[in-house]
């Protein structure tokens, strides 16, 4: 089972200055398996024939992380109509986690993750996470093509 989106709505604040993305919105998704919502920021950029797709945590997600369903966000985001033709492979799954916290500020941070795709009857499933760190130079030079 995919994880469900309930929600689309457009982010109007850049990601990355000077980088223009293709579809840029925050999403509210459900698990397969609970009636809780969690939501995140999807971005997808389009650079000398690369696709790249950003996944950030929003500040006021009150559900699951996207850490913690990297595979199940990353399945429903390849429905997105800008990602439908594109087989999930061919794509670069970066995940992010942008600088916060009060007294106890936690740095911004970003990840490359390797999936292994499985094409099902509803779709693109994806399994096995592998995350592999980058810093916002890496994730420049990765947009830039």
């Amino acid at each position: 089972m995919k994880t469900r989106i309930l929600e689309i709505q457009p982010e109007h604040t850049p990601l990355i200055p000077g980088a223009r993305p293709v579809l840029d919105v925050r999403i509210v998704h459900q698990m397969p398996w609970g009636q809780s919502r969690a939501s995140c920021r999807v971005s997808i950029f389009r650079s000398n024939g690369q696709t790249v797709v950003v996944l950030t945590e929003t500040p006021d997600n009150r559900g699951i992380s996207i850490t913690n369903a990297a595979e199940y966000i990353a399945a429903a985001v390849t429905d997105l109509s800008p990602l439908q033709e594109e087989h999930p492979n061919e794509i670069a799954w970066i995940e992010h986690y942008p600088q916060r916290g009060g007294t106890a500020r936690i740095e911004e941070t970003w990840d490359e993750v390797e999936f292994r795709w499985d094409r099902k009857e509803d779709g693109w499933h994806a399994a096995d996470p592998v995350w592999h760190p980058l810093n916002r130079a890496d994730v420049l030079r990765i947009l830039a093509g």
